[in-house]
């Protein structure tokens, strides 16, 4: 009978204790003050409600159950809430007046220059790369233009040392062949390879080297 009584205040204060830890996360200003509201009523609600439940049921697989859930939210529980308590400062989630007493503010303060400092120094040494990439860049095409203007000079010292070793050659390449009447092609009106004499009369035949002309039987 004792057991009992005892089993039900213990189940009513957990219950109690969680109600009053839901309604301070509605009520509750700031994160700070609801993290406080969801984390001590919480824990103690829930070991009053596991107490009562042990002392109804003393057998030792229930007992020994009850306390592995009670180690557990021990020990789970104070490191979340610290951990969004510190998330919310650092985000600035709280009300600063709220606060009797700050004991992070010397270390975000040093946090938040080693920040900027790093983010400096990051974007100097990216700016840094990017001019070293531009200039890079720009040598490359002063070499690129370096390179095609010495393989034209090269070309061009090609083509003068090949005039100068053979010059006829440029040239007949470059003025046309005439023969003695101004054809370009060779072909006189008089027919291949014959001139007019000085008379007028009749054509010159020229004959093959070696070989005389033979005389003319009718003069």
């Amino acid at each position: 009978m004792i057991a009992d009584i005892v089993s039900l205040i213990c189940i009513l204060a957990g219950a109690l204790l969680s109600v009053c830890a839901a309604i301070g996360l509605m009520r509750f200003p700031d994160l700070l003050s609801r993290m406080h509201a969801a984390a001590k009523p919480q824990i103690l609600g829930l070991l009053l409600i596991l107490l009562g439940a042990a002392l109804q049921n003393p057998h030792w697989a229930t007992v020994s159950s009850l306390i592995v859930i009670v180690l557990f939210q021990m020990g789970t529980t104070p490191v979340g809430v610290h951990m969004v308590g510190r998330a919310g400062y650092r985000t600035k989630h709280l009300r600063s007046s709220l606060l009797f007493r700050d004991d992070l503010a010397d270390a975000v303060a040093r946090a938040e220059s080693r920040e900027r400092a790093a983010a400096q120094e990051r974007a100097e040494a990216d700016e840094a790369r990017d001019l070293a990439d531009a200039q890079d860049s720009a040598e490359a095409q002063d070499r690129a233009g370096d390179q095609h203007r010495a393989a034209d000079q090269d070309g061009a010292e090609a083509q003068d040392r090949a005039v100068v070793q053979d010059p006829t050659a440029d040239r007949s390449r470059a003025e046309p062949r005439t023969d003695g009447d101004g054809d370009a092609d060779g072909d006189g009106d008089a027919g291949a390879g014959a001139r007019p004499t000085a008379g007028g009369s009749s054509p010159a035949v020229c004959l093959p080297e070696g070989q005389a002309s033979e005389p003319d039987e009718r003069g």
